[in-house]
């Protein structure tokens, strides 16, 4: 999963998305909303 380097600021108007990873244990990664469309398409 590559991720970018993308700065997110309160103030912003996007919001990222939280996923959970299928990892052991499972934890959360947290998306700009570019990268979200990019790994997860349009859901």
């Amino acid at each position: 999963m590559r991720r970018c380097e993308v700065a997110w600021l309160p103030t912003d108007d996007e919001r990222w998305s939280a996923y959970v990873t299928d990892g052991e244990p499972p934890e959360l990664a947290f998306f700009c909303p570019a990268c979200a469309e990019r790994e997860f398409g349009d859901d």
